[in-house]
Order: C-alpha cells, then sequence, then structure tokens
C-alpha cells in the first residue's frame, strides 16, 4: 500500500524545516541576518543553493509541507488566546527567471483561523492541513476540509507529542516521556483514537512516511539517530546514522528521505539512499546570488525611464499656472507620498503577517527574492488607491491633501481618467524600483515618471498672506 507522505515538524530547538516535492526551511534572510525569512531549495541530490522566499513576523510555531505546498503557523505573540491563521503558500521553479516564484496555495495565503489553544503540532495532508492543539489536559485537533475547519476526536494526552503524521486516511501521533511512548491512530473522517504501546530504543525523536511505510527515529547514544519501520507494537529495525545529534531533523516525502540541521547559522543536508540505507556526506547550502533575471528587468526598466525623461519626456509645468497655487516643493511631496503608503502597509501586515517595520524595510531596500510578494501587494494597493482618490474628483489623494497638494494636467483643467490611470500605475511601480524617484529630480518642474508620462504636475495651494 503506497502511503502518502507528509511531515510534522515542530519548532523547538533548530528552526523547523519540512520536505516535500521541495525542502522548506526557516532561517535568518541572506540579505538580513536580523530578519527571519521562509527558503527553499531543490530535492535535487546536486542541489547546493537555496532561496529566501519571503519574510516572516519570527520563526513560526511549526511548518508542514505536501507537494509543493508549505503551511505556516505564524508566531503567537500578539494573538489572542490559541487561535492561529495559517499561511499557505506553494513554490514553483521558473525556469525562464531562473529562479523560485511563490504565489498563494489557495487563492489567498491566510487561511480561516482556528482556535485549538495554540499550535502542538502541524500535519500535513492531500486534502489539507491538520493541527494538533497545546493545552494542559485532553489536546484538541481539527483538519481543514474544502475551506473550513472540522473537529476531529480529542487527543487524550498531556504528554509531550514527539511526532505526528497523516498516512493511509489515519492520523497517526507519537507521544511518550522517558523510558516509554506510545502510537496513537484515528481516522481522519472520523472515529475515535486507538493507544498501543510501543517498544523503541532510545530517545523517541522522528516519525515521518515513506512510500514503503512509517518510519521511526530515536536518538541512541548522544550521536547515533537508530531508523526503523513501525510495524504494529514494534519498530523493526532498518539503518542507524553516526554523527548525528538531536538538533539534527529527519526529513521524508515520497521519493526523498534526508537529514537537515542549522549550525551556525549555516543550513546543511545529507541524503539518505533509500535502497541501501547509506547516508551522503553532510553538504552545506549557501544563498543563490542577489541577480536574477527580474532583477535585471528592473534595471533596465529604471534605465529607460531615465532615457525617457532626459530624452524625450522632459515634462514641462502649464503655460500658466493658476492663481493661488504654484509647484509643490519635493519635501511635500515625499511625506504626501509616505502618508499614501499606508494603506498598502496595513494590507501587508494583515496578509503576509509581517510588521509594519518589515514593509517599510522592503520598499526602502527594493525587490529581493524574499520580499517581491510584499513590495507587489505594497505597489499594488498604493496604485489602486490613488486612482480612487483622484477618480473621485478631488483630484489628490489623502497623503496630498494633507500637505495642500492637488495634481493637475499641464494642458490646463482637470485631469482625465486615462492620466489618473496612467500617473498613478507608474507611481506603484516606484515601490518596486525606488531609483525611479530620482527622476523628480531631474525634470523642471518636478514631475515623477507617471507626471511626465501623463502628462500631469503636482501643485501646492499657497498660503494668503
Amino acid at each position: 500500500m503506497i502511503i502518502i507522505a507528509v511531515l510534522a515538524i515542530q519548532i523547538g530547538a533548530p528552526p523547523p524545516a519540512a520536505l516535500g516535492d521541495v525542502v522548506w526551511f526557516v532561517g535568518k534572510s541572506p540579505e538580513d541576518d536580523t530578519t527571519t525569512s521562509l527558503c527553499v531549495m531543490s530535492t535535487s541530490a546536486e542541489a547546493d543553493r537555496f532561496t529566501s522566499l519571503r519574510m516572516l513576523a519570527g520563526p513560526p510555531q511549526a511548518i508542514a509541507a505536501n507537494s509543493s505546498t508549505v503551511w505556516i503557523a505564524p508566531p503567537a505573540h500578539g494573538r489572542g488566546g490559541g487561535s492561529v491563521s495559517l499561511l499557505a503558500i506553494r513554490a514553483d521553479w521558473d525556469p525562464r527567471l531562473e529562479t523560485w516564484m511563490t504565489k498563494p496555495a489557495t487563492g489567498m495565503d491566510r487561511l480561516p483561523a482556528v482556535d485549538l489553544g495554540g499550535v502542538g503540532r502541524l500535519i500535513a495532508s492531500p486534502q489539507g492541513p491538520i493541527i494538533i492543539g497545546e493545552g494542559a489536559g485532553d489536546r484538541m485537533v481539527a483538519a481543514l476540509r474544502r475551506g473550513r475547519w472540522q473537529r476531529l476526536a480529542d487527543l487524550p494526552v498531556a504528554e509531550p507529542v514527539h511526532g505526528a503524521i497523516a498516512a493511509g486516511g489515519d492520523l497517526i501521533v507519537l507521544t511518550g516521556g522517558e523510558g516509554h511512548a506510545v502510537i496513537w491512530r484515528c481516522e481522519i473522517d472520523g472515529g475515535g483514537w486507538e493507544k498501543t504501546p510501543l517498544r523503541l530504543e532510545g530517545d523517541l525523536h522522528d516519525l515521518l512516511a515513506l512510500e514503503t511505510g512509517v518510519l521511526v527515529g530515536s536518538q541512541v547514544d548522544g550521536n547515533i539517530r537508530a531508523v526503523g519501520f513501525l510495524q504494529g507494537d514494534t519498530v523493526v529495525p532498518w539503518i542507524r546514522l553516526d554523527d548525528v545529534l538531536p538538533d539534527t531533523q529527519l526529513l521524508g516525502s515520497a521519493t526523498n528521505l534526508m537529514l537537515y540541521r542549522l549550525r551556525d547559522g549555516t543550513p546543511s543536508i545529507a541524503f539518505i539512499d533509500q535502497a541501501t540505507g547509506v547516508a551522503d556526506p553532510w553538504r552545506a547550502v549557501s544563498p543563490v546570488s542577489g541577480i536574477h533575471a527580474w532583477s535585471i528587468v528592473i534595471s533596465v526598466f529604471i534605465g529607460l525611464a531615465v532615457v525617457f525623461v532626459l530624452f524625450i519626456g522632459r515634462g514641462a509645468p502649464p503655460d500658466r499656472i493658476p492663481e493661488g497655487l504654484a509647484v509643490a516643493p519635493l519635501l511635500r511631496r515625499v511625506l504626501a507620498f509616505g502618508i499614501d503608503l499606508a494603506p498598502g502597509i496595513l494590507v501587508g501586515v494583515l496578509v503576509m503577517d509581517v510588521t509594519a517595520i518589515d514593509v517599510v524595510s522592503a520598499a526602502v531596500t527594493g525587490p529581493i527574492p524574499s520580499t517581491a510578494f510584499l513590495l507587489l501587494v505594497l505597489a499594488a494597493v498604493t496604485a489602486v488607491w490613488g486612482i480612487l482618490w483622484e477618480a473621485l474628483g478631488r483630484r489628490a489623494t489623502p497623503g496630498k491633501r494633507a500637505m495642500r497638494l492637488i495634481t493637475a494636467s499641464t494642458r490646463g483643467g482637470t485631469i482625465g481618467l486615462w492620466q489618473i490611470l496612467v500617473r498613478n500605475v507608474l507611481r506603484g511601480a516606484i515601490v518596486l524600483a525606488p531609483p525611479i524617484a530620482i527622476i523628480v529630480v531631474l525634470t523642471p518642474a518636478g514631475q515623477s515618471l507617471g507626471d511626465v508620462a501623463a502628462g500631469t504636475i503636482v501643485l501646492i495651494h499657497e498660503r494668503s498672506e
């Protein structure tokens, strides 16, 4: 019988990792070692590079992976009670751009919230994630099915949960303490828990599923990992891995079995041959270069924008500026733009589970692999925000109104809808490529790229004496 290969990892001493069609792990961002980042790498035996995909608000409570999708339980701080809303992210390799591309796994990257008193274990299954809650008594259990959380029978145990998997329609949980171990089974579609005492050498450590069966790993003599197949109430010995300390995680999927560890901020992996049980030598992996095809595209876009302004556009103020108005000072425009970024920052905080400081930092540094999607959200919201306010006939966003600014057409009169669309779409592009903003100081009337392309200019109301 083929057992669906899934893995659950609870955050402990080492940062969590999970294995599906790709390797997922959480570590420090290569671009900023103070930032927690979700990283991904190929399961190819030759793989020695990983990509930092996106920032996280902090070390997650747990992660679990199935196929190319990963579910993440965000940090518990700042949330009321034990409620959790999982992140669901999918990664696909784009050979044209030669980089990993991410997208929400279910249309939205945030799943409905569920309150189970906390996250004790997060388990992946082909139908969706399963959570075993925390608590002093029986642990609540819930599975996400068709977009809604369904409660399963409570797990009647308060002792530590060392592993949990979904395999063959059953939820299998490994619990125990010093000197004893217990396997609990429950049908995911309904039914109660069955308890089986387990005879096991050493201390409990791993529980995972392969196509060939369920594996149980235990730590023996400090630096040896004993791995065997679960059969009834016995673990049948299979392999013994030397030089494997307790901070090493055993990861498995339908086609791969590997060891993962993080030492001094550097992740290392060692693949295990499932036929022979022999482990490859440890191989340290490093982040990919920060230069990607999409980075080159953005650089070319910036260059073309500057050429357009210097040699083609050279936007100009209207022949006659209405009485009581003047060309807006640069400082006021910067402050107005900062105010109008607030809605995008708020959406980023709510949707991406990052802090406002993370969003601002990403906007300042520009797109890198771990912030690209966040900046796309910020740019889109900023563009839509400007379009809606200026299309209402007010000619000014809340940021401009606070700074006494308005947008006018260089041809005179009120700006048209097409001008509003062009200038705000290019205004949002500043978020993706901040150097474009320098165009403001290259034009005679302090016009941005969007102003030059749309034939608009930003003016200020002069104060009456």
